[in-house]
Formats: structure tokens, C-alpha cells, sequence
């Protein structure tokens, strides 16, 4: 089932089963969505009322991706037949290519792409984690296994700006990643866990692999990549942990077990450790990362908890009267590790992502009332037993919007995304029915428990409405005001794509608007950074403001303003452009979209595909506002094949051997009937090949009058008598077809020209 809900895309991933979840999710470079989590008997993932994927045994993985509209693209499942195995995708990531990679568990053997083969298998005592890649059409590319003595799981996946593949997770015995048969890692406990944390190349190679253990257990749950592709892990630990593989523990617990936040370098040097907890159950369960390198922590606590290490609580469970219960913590630490702020958010949080606006969202579950952002006042109430919830944060913590999803069940919020264009998605699963835009009429229906996914925010890039939401039990929706309206000015390219060729030029415009529409400011820097290996800068044209400093490099910057980070790694590569702009009233122009300039670049030789960002600053800018960077991604174009009417490839074009072989061909001529006796002397083309010549070119060269079709009695009779010289009327007379494009003499020749028919 899929629906619209306060103009957002509202859909149902169901089942037959009791169990569906969805444990991950991620948004690609189109805006399209990718799911991943794991199911029992049988599940409808488009919603038609008829089941798609049925489960090989017990739980079975699934993978779903959705266009930006919820229609379902491509499913797979993929599990095994042994009695109570559970197979469960765990986690997602999207590279910047559209590319999807998947974490998870198996058991036994698995067959990935349903050809029938095994792509998987384990011989692992308790299970092994899996590693897949899918393309951005949704087929299947290539599987790994990550192998270990006893049991392995991996909890959390993350790409890097250079499409490498990072996986955090857990492992007993002997660990082997990258499935040569020889162990990679060696866990320092009998028969507890370690963790580990490993970098994958875009082809799913292991680069290396790193290793989080001590005497007792540790759990890796969570890892994420900053703008610098420095490396941020977060988990449990018992007793004492070695971080960086120095055989000293770096870190000591407070109590029964504790969390720990690490950063690291992108080759896997640790940058600092340090430890959250207190004396009862503590850890990090999530981490996410912002444009300034600043990481926010997801983790739970009982009782009390030191977040920052000075020796003083931060934070005070509030569920003291019950010894079992914990809270959730969510902790923001500086890109250098200094502790900067925590929220105590009762109840549970599942998971956390940050936006492009460096806004914090979070997920989770409730009970009867919760108070989100501390202050003492219960911002959400529950309609049922449990209900779920999504909430966002501005950068510096503090509440914007929260929403309450829920019904008479229990309902449970999983997973969130967020991605660079100001798309957020939530997942989770819900009984009976829920009603997510509080209007007290139900969104969802099930008659077991399914899975709801749900677009909490579109690609606007608005700032969050400030409204104040009505004192009452029954309202579903709460919005803390903003202080103040948040203005956004943005640059972006004229289409977030383009394909271009190896040797070729490519040419955009790059606009600028501002959400409010009307934002004065006189003077603007904007930057440009990409990878000199894939692309080469050509100058820009087009300069449109009144006065502009043409595109400077950016080394010549003291104070580099530009933050949208370059791609190489040198910044005498990048450029940045001066604008002004002065009218009556001194202002930047506020017509809609003006074209700032016109990007031009080169593709080089080697060409593979890469990403030009763009960012800006300015010393002018509007109290409370800032800029939201932007990226275009150039895809690798296949150059098209050099076509010609020489059908024989004897390098003459002839009427008596070309033509009549396309004759022949367009009339259903296949095999030695269509060249006996009309090959030219000197062919270097058989049959076969003239064949498959024709087929990959007929509806572009032989359509020569234009209607999309090639066809015997038009087409082919044009060929053949342009092939002769016919010209004039005598050409095109009783040939034409009626829906032709091409309808005069000189149309037709220059068709004929262009293939190489002089």
C-alpha cells in the first residue's frame, strides 16, 4: 500500500509472516530509497496485495529499492533452508556512483541474484556475514564473505568519498575478511567478542582491516565517514579495550561495561579514544557525522553516565525506580574529540542521521509520554501501548520538530537516512494500524506486523515551519518553534548529473537562488574543487554579475572560504570566483535561479566518472543564514560507435553490395541468404558479423526517412536509390513513409551523408 500524507510519500513493506523489519536504509544519488532488513514466510514489498519474496527457511534477508515516489524498483531475498536459521540484512550504504552495498548475516548457503547457484557459503559454527553489492539499476554485481572460526556479525556499513567500503561489527576466533583461507584478525578473549573495523575497495577488495579487542567482550556497533574520510567507530566494551592494536589498553571501564567513541585516520591510524559510561549498562550503539567533521553518538545507559571522562555525570537515568531500564544518550563531540553537548532522550533511539544542513535526526520507540529534548516537558504521547517517533535537531542540539507515529499497537521506529539534496527517510513496523499525520484517521492497516516507510522531509532544503503545536493528548504532531527562520542560499548546478565521454568537453550553468526568495547580500565567493586525475578545468564564461573576478585558484586564498572540500587532495587544482553584484540598493540580484557562470571542463583520456563540488561563502552574509553546498556527479559515457553505410567493411560503399544487403536485411533476409553474391570484393565482415552490424544500427543509420522505423519498402528502396544517384523527386517519389520526419530529397541525402554515403 502506498499513500501521500501531509504531501509525503507514505508506503507498506507486508507480510504473511510475524516478523518483518527494517533494519537499515539509504538514499542514492537520485533520491531513490534502499531497504534491507529480514522477514518470515513470505512478504509484499510493492504493496499490489500479492507476495514478491518467499523465505527459503526461517528469516531470510531482504534487499528493496524504491524510486523517490515509493514504486517499487528491484527486490531480492536470499536465506537458506536450515531449521531456524536466521539470515537479516543489517545494513546499507549507497556509494557515489548509485551503488548500494548491503551488510548481514547468513547461515549455510545463500543465493543472492536467484539464478539457481549458490553465490555463499558458510561453514561457520554459529553464521558469517555477507557483503553484497547491487548496482543503481538494482541488479546484483558481487558477494563477499566475511569469515570467522565461530561467529562473525557485522553491525553498521559506511562509504568514503572515494567509494571505499567500511564495516564495523563483531567476531569469535580466528576472523578471515577477505575469504584467501588465511585469518585476518585473531581475537584476544576465549569465546568472547572482539571487534573489528575493515576497508574494502569499490570492487569489494580487502585494503585493510583493523581490530577493537581485550580480555573480555566488545561489541562494534556503529561506524561513519567525515568529509576528510577520517573514520569514526563507536560500541561496547567489559573491563579494558586495546583501540589501536598496541597491545597497551587505551581505555579502562567504569563499571559493568561501558561505550567508547574512536577516531581514526583513512588509512586506520587512531586519532584519540574516549569513554562514556558509568557503573552499570552502558555502550554506543550509532554514530553519524556532519559537514565539519563533528560527530554525534548514539548510545544507552543505566543509572548514571560520565560522557565526557572528567568524573561527573552528565546525565541521570530517568527511569531509576525501574533497575532494568535504560535511557538513550545522544552526544556530540568535536572533530577534535572534545566532548560538545548530550541529549537525553527517554525511552529509545534506534538510529540517527545528519543532512545536508547539519541538521540531527533520530528514530525510535515510546511509551506513554517522552521528553526529547530535556526540558522537562513531555513534548510526545503515545496512542497506544508503544508508538514510534522521529525528531529533528538543529546543529547545536536543539529541538525543531518532532513526530509521533502510532496506533492502538506496538509500533517501532528502526532506521532513518538522510542524504546531500534534503531527502529524509524513516522505516519501521507497526500492528493493527497507525496514523502518522495525527489527523486521528489511520494511514496503515495490517492484520499482522508490518513495516511502514515513511518521507519525513523532501529535497527543498526549507527551513523547518515555525509553528507551535496545539496542548493536547490526542495531537500526533508536535513542532518546537525555531528561534528564527533559517536562510538558505544555494548553489547548484543546472542537473545534479551529466554523462560525458573520455577527451570530450562538458559545459553547465551553475545558478543561485535563496529560500526566502529575497535575500540581499553584495558579494559572494564561490568555489569549485574536483579530481584533476578524472577531469581538466577549461575557464568559465558566462559571468553574469555585475563585477566578477574570473576563476582564481584557490591556493591564492590565505583564508580558504570554500568548504565543500576538494577531491584530490590539492587545492592549487580548485578554483574559487568572486562575485558582486551592486543595483540601486546595493543588493544581490533576487531573481529566481540566476545563472552565476557556465563550468566548463575537459573528461581526460582515462576517464571513469567523478563529482564537481560547489560551495560559497561570503564576509555579507544575512543574520541567520548560511549556504548549502552542492555537488554534480559526471558519469562515464561509452563513446558511441563510428556507423557508417559500408555494410561489408570493405571500405567502399556500393549500391550493388551495400544496398542490397540492406535490402535483403530489412526484408527478413538472415543467414548465407542475405550476402550470397552481394559481398564486395575485400569484405572484412562475414555474415555473422554483418548481421549483428545491422542489428545494433538499423533503427539509427536505415531509418533514412526518419519515422523511427526501418523499414523494406521505404527505407530501403531511399538507400537503394540514393546508392545509384537518383535525386530529386525520382529519390524520395511513392518512398516516403507518412509519418516521416525526412520528407524532402535534401533531407534524405544529408542522412545519407552523414553515414558516408557520398
Amino acid at each position: 500500500m502506498k499513500s501521500t500524507v501531509m504531501d509525503k510519500v507514505v508506503f507498506q513493506i507486508g507480510g504473511s509472516g510475524w516478523r518483518e523489519t527494517p533494519e537499515d536504509m539509504a538514499i542514492d544519488r537520485n533520491g531513490d530509497v534502499w531497504v534491507t532488513g529480514e522477514f518470515r514466510q513470505s512478504i509484499d514489498i510493492d504493496g499490489d496485495g500479492e507476495d514478491d519474496l518467499t523465505t527459503n527457511g526461517y528469516l531470510d534477508s531482504y534487499v528493496a529499492k524504491f524510486d523517490s515516489e515509493g514504486d517499487l524498483v528491484r527486490a531480492y531475498d536470499f536465506g537458506n533452508s536450515i531449521f531456524l536459521s536466521q539470515d537479516k540484512g543489517i545494513g546499507i550504504a549507497t556509494d557515489s556512483n548509485g551503488n548500494a552495498w548491503v551488510l548481514g548475516e547468513f547461515h549455510g548457503s545463500i543465493d543472492i541474484d536467484g539464478d539457481g547457484i549458490n553465490d555463499l557459503t558458510s561453514n561457520a559454527e554459529y553464521g558469517n556475514s555477507y557483503l553484497a553489492k547491487f548496482d543503481e539499476e538494482g541488479d546484483f554485481v558481487l558477494a563477499k564473505e566475511i569469515h570467522a572460526e565461530h561467529t562473525v556479525s557485522g553491525k553498521s556499513i559506511a562509504i568514503d568519498s572515494n567509494d571505499n567500503v567500511w564495516t564495523k561489527g563483531r567476531f569469535e576466533g580466528d576472523l578471515d575478511l577477505n575469504g584467501d583461507g588465511i585469518n585476518d584478525l585473531t581475537n584476544n578473549g576465549d569465546y568472547d567478542y572482539d571487534s573489528y573495523f575493515a576497508k574494502f575497495d569499490s570492487e569489494g577488495n580487502l585494503v585493510n582491516a583493523f581490530q577493537i579487542g581485550g580480555s573480555s567482550l566488545e561489541v562494534g556497533h556503529g561506524i561513519a565517514i567525515d568529509s576528510d574520510d577520517n573514520v569514526w567507530t563507536t560500541g561496547t566494551f567489559s573491563s579494558t579495550i586495546d583501540i589501536d592494536e598496541d597491545g597497551i589498553n587505551d581505555l579502562t571501564n567504569n563499571g559493568f561495561r561501558d561505550g567508547y567513541v574512536a577516531k581514526f585516520d583513512s588509512e586506520g591510524a587512531l586519532l584519540f579514544a574516549s569513554q562514556i559510561g558509568g557503573k552499570d549498562e552502558d555502550g554506543g550503539r550509532a554514530i553519524a557525522t556532519d559537514s565539519n567533521g563533528d560527530a554525534w553518538v548514539l548510545g544507552r545507559f543505566q543509572g548514571n553516565i560520565d560522557i565526557d571522562g572528567d568524573g561527573i555525570n552528565d546525565l541521570t537515568d530517568g527511569s531509576l525506580e525501574y533497575p532494568w531500564a535504560t535511557d538513550s544518550y545522544v552526544a556530540k563531540f568535536s572533530s577534535n574529540g572534545n566532548f560538545v553537548k548530550v541529549l537525553n532522550i527517554g525511552d529509545y533511539v534506534s538510529a540517527i542521521a545528519t543532512d545536508s544542513n547539519d541538521r540531527l535526526w533520530v528514530t525510535g520507540e515510546f511509551e506513554g509520554n517522552i521528553d526529547i529534548d530535556g526540558d522537562g516537558n513531555n513534548d510526545l504521547t503515545s496512542n497506544g501501548s508503544i508508538d514510534s517517533y522521529v525528531a529533528q535537531f538543529d546543529s547545536n542540539g536543539n529541538l525543531v520538530q518532532a513526530l509521533n507515529i502510532g496506533g492502538s499497537d506496538s509500533d517501532i521506529g528502526y532506521a532513518i537516512a538522510a542524504d546531500s539534496n534534503g531527502n529524509v527517510w524513516a522505516a519501521g513496523t507497526f500492528r493493527d494500524s497507525i496514523d502518522i499525520d495525527g489527523d486521528g484517521n489511520n494511514d496503515l492497516t495490517s492484520n499482522v506486523r508490518d513495516i511502514y516507510v515513511i518521507q519525513v522531509e523532501k529535497a527543498t532544503n526549507a527551513a523547518p515551519t515555525d509553528t507551535t503545536a496545539p496542548d493536547t493528548a490526542e495531537e500526533d504532531i508536535t513542532v518546537i518553534s525555531a528561534p528564527e527562520e533559517v536562510t538558505q542560499l544555494k548553489i547548484t548546478p543546472e542537473e545534479p548529473t551529466k554523462a560525458v565521454e573520455p577527451n570530450t568537453s562538458v559545459s553547465f550553468d551553475v545558478n543561485y537562488s535563496t529560500e526566502p526568495a529575497e535575500t540581499p547580500t553584495t558579494g559572494i565567493v564561490f568555489g569549485m574543487h574536483w579530481d584533476s586525475s578524472q577531469v581538466a578545468f577549461d575557464p568559465v564564461t558566462g559571468l553574469t554579475s555585475r563585477f566578477s573576478l574570473g576563476a582564481q585558484p584557490i591556493s591564492a586564498v590565505l583564508d580558504d572560504p570554500v568548504t565543500n572540500g576538494g577531491l584530490d587532495g590539492d587545492p592549487n587544482t580548485d578554483k574559487y570566483i568572486l562575485q558582486a553584484w551592486i543595483d540601486a540598493n546595493g543588493n544581490w540580484p533576487n531573481n529566481s535561479n540566476p545563472t552565476l557562470y557556465t563550468a566548463n571542463f575537459t573528461a581526460l583520456p582515462g576517464f571513469e566518472g567523478t563529482q564537481i563540488n560547489f560551495s560559497a561563502n561570503s564576509d555579507d552574509l544575512p543574520a541567520n543564514s548560511n549556504f548549502v553546498p552542492s555537488s554534480i556527479a559526471l558519469t562515464s559515457r561509452t563513446p558511441s560507435p563510428t556507423l557508417d553505410l559500408d555494410i561489408d567493411g570493405n571500405g567502399v560503399i556500393d549500391a550493388l553490395t551495400d544496398g542490397l544487403v540492406a535490402i535483403r536485411y530489412l526484408f527478413g533476409f538472415r543467414g548465407e541468404t542475405l550476402t550470397e553474391d552481394v559481398v564486395g570484393e575485400g569484405a572484412t565482415r562475414d555474415t555473422s558479423e554483418i548481421v549483428a552490424y545491422l542489428d545494433e544500427t538499423a533503427n539509427t543509420m536505415l531509418d533514412v526517412d526518419g519515422n523511427g522505423t526501418a523499414g523494406a519498402l521505404t527505407d530501403g528502396i531511399l538507400f537503394l536509390r540514393d546508392a545509384l544517384g537518383f535525386e530529386d523527386r525520382a529519390l524520395i517519389e511513392g518512398a516516403v513513409s507518412e509519418d516521416a520526419t525526412r520528407t524532402t530529397a535534401e533531407a534524405i541525402n544529408e542522412h545519407m551523408q552523414s553515414f558516408g554515403m557520398m
